[in-house]
């Protein structure tokens, strides 16, 4: 079994766990086999999801509008698209479907 890895940045990782959160691997999903463009579909899906924060402020609010522009910018959308597919991952079964095997053990029989 041969483990690779990847650096990100901690705005693809906070904005990955936001993706995570908010169920968007079969949006994902259905965006790579349609072709669309990964970084299009996440900062959409991002823009949209959330309430008009900036505008309630005008003071700060353009000012904290462009810090959350610069830090989006600093997302790797690519590599949130490849996680959120599943690339190469490993799914668990619930333990209701585990069927065992002459191959498994009950440690590997939930993979």
């Amino acid at each position: 079994m041969s483990i690779h890895s990847t650096s990100a940045r901690p705005e693809t990782l906070i904005f990955l766990a936001w993706a995570a959160r908010r169920g968007l691997r079969e949006t994902m999903i259905e965006a790579h086999n349609e072709r669309k463009d990964a970084k299009r579909v996440l900062r959409a899906q991002i823009t949209y999801s959330q309430p008009p924060v900036f505008e309630s402020d005008s003071v700060y609010g353009p000012l904290y509008e462009a810090l959350f522009t610069y830090r989006l910018d600093r997302v790797e959308f690519d590599l949130v698209s490849w996680a959120l597919r599943g690339s190469y991952a490993v799914y668990l079964k619930a333990y209701t479907e585990v069927e065992m095997c002459a191959y498994s053990t009950p440690e590997t029989g939930i993979l």
